[in-house]
C-alpha cells in the first residue's frame, strides 16, 4: 500500500504508485508475394550462443546454411536439422507446402503458392497458408540460450479436422559443406520413445533429439532425395548440389485451434521446455525486454 503523505492543506492522502513501465512492442513486418516470389527474401533466428536458423520465405533452400538447426559442436558448426516437407491431406487432393529447388532448377514441390499471409513479430518468422477453406499457421523459434528450435502448425480456420504430414530430414555437415548421398549410408535412428527420436550421422558426429508435442509415433522412412540445388551458392561460384536424408514422418490430425509443434534440439529430451506457448511467450518476452534495454 502506497505510504500517508501530507497534501498542500496538510492533510494525509496517498501517493499513487507509478504506473508500471510499458514493453515496447515488438515490430511487425509483413511481406507481400512480390517481395518474396523470386526466392530472395529470408528469415532468420540464433539462440544467442551459436546457433541458428534460417530459410527463405518461399521455403526454397537457397544457401548451404539454410536449416532449422544449425550448432556449435566441437569447433565447428553442424547443421543438423534440415527442414521439413509438409502434406494436408483432403479427400480430393494431397497438398504440399513446402517448396525445393532441384538439379536442372526445377521447383517441386511448390508450396509458396498456398501462402496466403507472411509476417515477423519481432525475429519470429509466422506464415498463414490457405487451401480451400482451410487456413493454417506455422510459426517458428528458437530458445534463447539452448539449441533448440521449435516448429508450430496450428489449424485457425475449416470445416473439420485436418489431416497434416510432416515429413523430417536431417544432416550431419558443416554448415557451408554439402552432403553427397550414398545408398548404402543411412542415418543413425533411434527411438527413444513413442514421440521421441535421437538422430545421428554416425559414431563421430553429434546427435540431436527430435519431439513431437504433443506426442505423434513418427513412421520411419529413411531415404535420400537427390540433387537437391542451392542457387545462391551457384551464384557465388561455389559447390551448390547435396542429397538430403529423410529420417521419419509424423502423420497428424488438427482440429479447428489445435496445434502440432516438432522440437529440434541437442538438448537432453528431459531438458525441453514442452509447454510450448511458455515457450514461444518467454521468447517474445525476452524480444521486448531487449528493445526496452536499448
Amino acid at each position: 500500500m502506497a505510504p500517508l503523505r501530507p497534501n498542500e492543506q496538510g492533510e494525509m492522502s496517498r501517493t499513487p504508485k507509478a504506473a508500471p513501465e510499458l514493453l515496447p512492442e515488438l515490430p511487425r513486418n509483413e511481406l507481400g508475394a512480390e517481395q518474396w516470389q523470386d526466392f530472395t527474401a529470408e528469415w532468420a533466428l540464433d539462440n544467442g550462443c551459436g546457433g541458428s536458423a534460417s530459410g527463405t520465405v518461399a521455403g526454397v533452400r537457397t544457401r548451404a546454411s539454410h536449416a532449422l538447426l544449425v550448432a556449435p559442436f566441437e569447433q565447428r558448426r553442424w547443421l543438423l536439422w534440415q527442414n521439413i516437407e509438409e502434406e494436408i491431406e483432403q479427400p480430393e487432393a494431397l497438398y504440399l507446402l513446402s517448396a525445393s529447388e532441384w538439379r536442372g532448377g526445377a521447383i517441386n514441390p511448390r508450396g509458396h503458392s498456398h501462402i496466403e499471409r507472411y509476417w515477423t513479430e519481432g525475429s519470429l518468422p509466422v506464415w498463414r497458408y490457405r487451401v480451400g477453406v482451410a487456413l493454417l499457421e506455422k510459426r517458428i523459434w528458437m530458445a534463447q540460450g539452448e539449441h533448440t528450435t521449435y516448429v508450430q502448425y496450428r489449424l485457425l480456420e475449416g470445416e473439420g479436422p485436418l489431416a497434416l504430414i510432416l515429413r523430417v530430414y536431417a544432416n550431419s555437415r558443416d554448415e557451408h559443406a554439402l552432403t553427397q548421398g550414398d545408398g548404402n549410408r543411412q542415418f543413425d535412428v533411434a527411438m527413444l520413445d513413442a514421440a521421441t527420436l535421437r538422430i545421428a550421422g554416425g559414431p563421430s558426429e553429434p546427435s540431436w533429439h527430435l519431439l513431437s508435442l504433443p506426442p505423434v509415433t513418427s513412421a520411419p522412412e529413411l531415404r535420400w532425395s537427390w540433387g537437391a540445388h542451392y542457387r545462391q551458392e551457384a551464384a557465388q561460384g561455389r559447390a551448390f548440389e547435396e542429397d538430403l536424408f529423410c529420417v521419419c514422418s509424423f502423420h497428424t490430425t488438427l482440429e479447428v485451434g489445435a496445434q502440432h509443434t516438432l522440437v529440434g534440439t541437442l538438448a537432453a529430451p528431459v531438458h525441453v521446455e514442452r509447454n510450448v506457448e511458455r515457450s514461444r511467450a518467454a521468447e517474445l518476452l525476452r524480444q521486448r525486454l531487449a528493445r526496452r534495454g536499448r
